[in-house]
């Protein structure tokens, strides 16, 4: 997978986002775009359901919602937060976003506070560093 194309068709994205950090989230299957999800002010009833703090829309409940007819199985989630300067900086699903995604999907890729990719084993809950 060619973590670099999807990091700047992400970065392109991010620039469409009216916020001081930009969380985008990409979901693929087989190395298709399926769907991207931006992080909102707008509000949805899925926020309830999973139980969000606030009821504001993150990129990965977000970018979930607009999958169509592509199955379920085999998606890989790959999250990233550019500021404006556009640096990328800490994407791990949140407290909230973790739970369903880690059932959803089968890989979770995202960029760290030094803006390195790393996968999210879902086994133990610990990142790993993406090679």
């Amino acid at each position: 997978m060619d973590l670099n194309k999807w990091r700047d068709f992400a970065h392109g994205i991010a620039y469409t986002v009216d916020r001081n950090r930009a969380h985008i989230s990409l979901v693929l299957k087989k190395n298709r775009l399926v769907a991207v999800g931006t992080n909102e002010f707008k509000t949805h009833p899925m926020t309830q359901q999973y139980g969000y703090m606030l009821p504001y829309m993150h990129s990965e409940l977000d970018a979930y919602r607009k999958i169509k007819r592509v199955g379920h199985t085999g998606l890989t989630l790959l999250n990233f937060r550019f500021s404006k300067t556009g640096q990328l900086g800490m994407a791990r699903p949140c407290k909230y976003c973790t739970p369903w995604c880690v059932h959803t999907f089968d890989n979770i890729i995202y960029s760290d506070e030094k803006g390195v990719m790393r996968e999210f084993n879902v086994q133990d809950s610990l990142p790993s560093v993406q090679g």
